[in-house]
């Protein structure tokens, strides 16, 4: 396919411009999860991330030519060869699910973002808002720990 459009990039611009996309409801929800999850980071910072997985050092390895280019049908791998970065996805998805549960349940002051799970009052909000002017920006969560309130 690449091969086609190298030297007709008007053609593929024309192509894509009436493409209709026809995605099932499950691809949109991954597709969306992606961009939630990936969206804001720069080229540069999905690079880096990618470049942390094995599969990725593997794939490019096998796809290697003696000319430099890359053979996409030698990249191809087993999945279940590398547990290990297919635990470190779920648990970036884990993390991406917990932060996004309940919205109501954050709240910013100052560029503190600021996660818990119960009802929060105003003597709360204040002392919340004390924290934010000792710290520049983060996020942190907040709990009770033996009645006393913990901000980590």
């Amino acid at each position: 396919m690449c091969e086609k459009y190298r030297d007709e990039f008007y053609t593929l611009q024309n192509e894509s411009k009436s493409f209709q996309l026809n995605f099932t409801d499950q691809e949109y929800k991954v597709l969306n999860l992606v961009i939630n999850l990936f969206g804001s980071l720069s080229a540069n910072d999905l690079s880096e991330l990618n470049h942390t997985f094995r599969f990725w050092k593997e794939a490019y390895q096998n796809g290697l030519c003696s000319n430099g280019y890359h053979d996409k049908a030698q990249s191809k791998l087993d999945m279940s060869q590398f547990k290990d970065d297919i635990e470190k996805m779920a648990e970036i998805l884990k993390a991406y699910k917990l932060s996004h549960e309940d919205s109501s349940k954050m709240i910013q002051i100052n560029n503190v973002i600021f996660y818990y799970d119960f009802e929060i009052k105003d003597e709360i909000k204040n002392r919340l808002q004390e924290f934010s002017l000792s710290v520049k920006e983060g996020v942190y969560t907040v709990y009770f720990d033996d009645g006393k309130m913990v901000i980590y």
